[in-house]
């Protein structure tokens, strides 16, 4: 899976786009998707998509490309096979910002549909729901996940501003509760704050986003570290 952005200043946005697909993709069970890391060092490289498909060892790709104005998105994607090479699928889809969570899933959904893939009732029920959020809060939480992603001291501490942003735009944004549960490990992984007062507000912010949608796969991974961190080995597991 590639991701490219059509403007350097977007990227933060490209690449949420890139790290939401791949969670939806991600929870078909009859998929298996590569990791964000493992994808994120082909972002604009210079190589065939055979190339990038033979070092990942996947049997199809998918290129793609964002661009915002205002609060309209566009969103270009396109799905090929590389055994033998050809383009499968492709589509341009344009929405408002406030839809985005919903495209992002019907995305999913279509290309779930083109490889021939077979849904469970529960995969098609949770693709198929319409998701309506705040503009303002979503752009401050990708914004967040830009700079958490970058895995430094001071993205973290950027991080933090923005899932706290989001949280005033939205106080019921479950995903923006994730990512500040994140931020926190980070920071007292990093020495930044005691790991065990980083790790308490951490466990905080995950419990918010588990209340508020429970399906959230890596606020559940975050609880698990928590777990780990204070020798719960059950509860971890």
């Amino acid at each position: 899976m590639e991701n490219l952005s059509s403007d350097p200043d977007q990227d933060y946005f490209a690449e949420g786009m890139t790290d939401a697909l791949i969670a939806d993709l991600g929870n078909i069970s009859a998929l298996r998707v590569i990791s964000r890391t493992s994808v994120m060092q082909y972002k604009n490289a210079r190589r065939s998509l055979p190339e990038i498909a033979r070092a990942l060892n996947v049997d199809g790709l998918i290129e793609g490309s964002v661009t915002r104005q205002g609060d309209r998105v566009r969103i270009t994607a396109q799905l090929f096979q590389t055994k033998p090479e050809r383009r499968v699928w492709g589509e341009t889809y344009e929405r408002d910002l406030k839809d985005l969570l919903s495209l992002q899933r019907e995305v999913a959904r279509v290309i779930a549909s083109e490889i021939r893939v077979n849904l469970t009732t529960q995969e098609q029920a949770h693709l198929a729901t319409a998701v309506s959020i705040n503009p303002e809060a979503h752009e401050a939480y990708l914004k967040g996940r830009y700079f958490w992603n970058k895995r430094t001291a001071e993205g973290l501490k950027k991080g933090l501003e923005y899932f706290n942003r989001a949280i005033d735009k939205d106080p019921t944004y479950a995903a923006a509760y994730s990512g500040l549960a994140d931020v926190y490990v980070g920071m007292g992984d990093y020495g930044l704050m005691p790991r065990k007062e980083a790790y308490a507000r951490s466990k905080a912010a995950a419990v918010k986003a588990v209340e508020m949608d429970d399906r959230l796969a890596e606020v559940h991974a975050t609880l698990g570290s928590i777990a780990q961190f204070n020798w719960n080995w059950p509860e971890a597991q």
